[in-house]
């Protein structure tokens, strides 16, 4: 059932807090009920200030420990107001620069100071004693021991951050790995979990044939690749959302192989790709608006996309295709239909 119930009439404010994985509707509310949701890790992507829709990277969900991992898009992420002074532990809030959402506040214990996690040192055959191993690379794939904590990732084993990972519509987001014949099912999943790490190493998400049927938010230093326009695409629309905005650009980032759409007709105004002065790039992909009204291809702007270059893709059945302001961003190659 619902993880809450509200009767008509019923007024409830809901903060600091993460719901996921639950069995039916996280929140079902009377015809009449009114409930606030903000700062909160809420699945479904319920509006509110300060909402997230991210996998909340428990420490071990299986066995009901529901403490924060490294890298969590909780940490941080709560608000401080009405927050209680220590979570369900006891441990102070904040530890860092925000109180976290949930029941526990992260924690790292670090006897040596390099920057790593006692426990975790001792998991994954460091010494939790001696200073300066955070600074080696104890499996030589380029990142330091400390980057592998911030990581999540395994500082013995090479391949571990994956430089590649993969989704599929017939993936599993919760019993799935990211890999090629393990793939999870959605493409918020896979940036949740290469987030931690793409700054430190570029990394590709592989988009198998299918619709996603999601908001894409990138992060840096990501590139997500589909199988080809005709066969994978990316599509949104939900009506609640204060802004309409079917993917959202990062600084380092690149969208290939793919078509980006509106899944059917509206009133509001929408976007297919937003890049706000960061730098992108954009190649073989298809935008196609579904002769909506007031639907817009690619909003650039700020001085700092002026390296973006948006290269043989297609702009259809849109309102408008482009707009650059303060971009120097470059458009190669590009054809424009029915706009």
């Amino acid at each position: 059932g619902s993880v809450v119930s509200m009767f008509p009439s019923s007024w409830l404010s809901i903060s600091n807090c993460i719901v996921w994985n639950n069995s039916g509707t996280p929140l079902r509310l009377g015809a009449t009920a009114v409930a606030t949701v903000t700062y909160s890790d809420f699945q479904g992507d319920y509006p509110g200030e300060g909402n997230v829709n991210l996998e909340p990277e428990f420490v071990d969900e299986a066995g009901n420990d529901f403490r924060l991992l490294y890298g969590s898009p909780c940490i941080d992420a709560g608000t401080s107001e009405n927050a209680p002074d220590s979570d369900i532990l006891g441990v102070f809030r904040p530890q860092y620069n925000g109180v976290d959402m949930g029941a526990y506040e992260f924690i790292v214990g670090d006897e040596d100071g390099d920057g790593m996690d006692d426990r975790w040192e001792q998991d994954n055959g460091l010494d939790p004693a001696d200073p300066t191993d955070g600074v080696a690379d104890a499996d030589g794939d380029g990142l330091d021991n400390v980057h592998e904590f911030l990581s999540e990732s395994d500082p013995q084993d090479p391949a571990d951050p994956p430089v590649a990972v993969y989704v599929s519509p017939l993936g599993n987001d919760t019993d799935g790995d990211g890999t090629g014949t393990s793939p999870w099912a959605t493409i918020g999943r896979a940036m949740a979990r290469v987030r931690g790490y793409a700054a430190y190493r570029a990394t590709t998400i592989h988009m198998a044939e299918g619709i996603y049927q999601e908001r894409v938010v990138f992060s840096p230093n990501v590139t997500l690749v589909g199988a080809g326009p005709g066969v994978t695409k990316v599509e949104y629309y939900d009506l609640s959302d204060a802004e309409h905005v079917v993917v959202e650009g990062a600084q380092g980032a690149a969208l290939r192989d793919c078509t980006v759409a509106l899944p059917g007709f509206y009133t509001t105004s929408t976007v297919l790709l937003r890049i706000e002065d960061v730098a992108m790039k954009v190649s073989n992909v298809v935008f196609d608006g579904n002769d909506n009204l007031y639907s817009l291809g690619a909003m650039i702007t700020g001085v700092n996309s002026s390296d973006s270059a948006i290269a043989d893709s297609t702009f259809r059945r849109l309102h408008f295709a482009i707009q650059a302001v303060n971009s120097g961003v470059n458009v190669t190659h590009t054809k424009f239909e029915g706009i």
